[in-house]
């Protein structure tokens, strides 16, 4: 067999792949190192992006925290007002049902007060008829004016009787009244004036009782008041002449008795 002899091309084909082979390495280094770079920028960048993507996430977990407080402060807001609108609500229910219940004993009071009152009115009614009815028996039904005098003197009206008296002595003879009765006239008109220390007046009118009705059993009366006008007068001449009057028509009188006393 023959023996073959290797070729130039042999050599060279692998000292052109090792060439090539070392230029593509120093490509591949610097496109290794290019991508290398790439890998860490974008590593970087992804940091930054976990970072930013965190800082994210925190703030909004922190808002929605602050939300949930702001809900929670809220609903709470609304309960307490809830709350004071129905306190406010129960209060003014209290407050209308104590003035319903005032109204209700204030009318009860006022109605009880309204029935003291019409019985009391029904009470004053009747006092007033009966105080009416008693004034009208005091007043002299049909009587004449000498009754009607004589029944003011007696219940000691001593200024109405004086006016009568005063009216009937002025203009006796329409009275029609008989020696007795007008005597009876002059002395209680003049006791009238005494009894109000009227004594000059009363003194008139005991003066003419005497002159006048000398036979009258009431100058027994008569004669003792007028010596007690003069000695009220500090005139006790005057009034132990009268005296002695008395003493001498009337010795038993209980009137000489009492000027007896009055002449010590």
């Amino acid at each position: 067999m023959l023996s073959k002899k290797p070729s130039t091309i042999n050599y060279i084909t692998p000292l052109l792949l090792l060439l090539l082979s070392s230029c593509a390495t120093q490509e591949d280094i610097e496109r290794r190192e290019l991508v290398d770079k790439l890998k860490g920028d974008m590593t970087g960048q992804q940091n930054i992006t976990k970072s930013l993507l965190l800082k994210i996430y925190n703030i909004e977990n922190n808002l929605g925290i602050v939300s949930g407080k702001v809900e929670t402060a809220q609903h709470n807001l609304e309960v307490t007002e809830q709350n004071t609108i129905d306190d406010l609500k129960k209060r003014v229910e209290s407050i209308e049902n104590e003035h319903k219940q005032y109204v209700i004993d204030t009318n009860a009071e006022i109605s009880k007060l309204h029935k003291e009152l019409s019985s009391q009115k029904s009470y004053l009614e009747k006092l007033l008829k009966e105080l009416k009815n008693i004034s009208n028996e005091d007043k002299p039904k049909n009587q004449s004016l000498f009754s009607q005098s004589i029944v003011n003197y007696q219940k000691r009206r001593y200024k109405d009787a004086r006016t009568q008296f005063l009216e009937i002595v002025n203009n006796i003879e329409p009275h029609q009244l008989n020696q007795r009765d007008q005597a009876l006239v002059f002395h209680n008109l003049a006791m009238t004036f005494f009894i109000e220390r009227d004594y000059k007046n009363s003194q008139i009118y005991f003066s003419k009782l005497f002159t006048q009705y000398s036979s009258s059993p009431l100058n027994s009366s008569g004669l003792y008041h007028l010596g007690m006008s003069f000695k009220n007068q500090k005139k006790m001449k005057e009034a132990n002449e009268m005296w002695a009057i008395l003493k001498t028509k009337y010795p038993k009188s209980k009137y000489t008795k009492l000027a007896m006393k009055a002449e010590k």
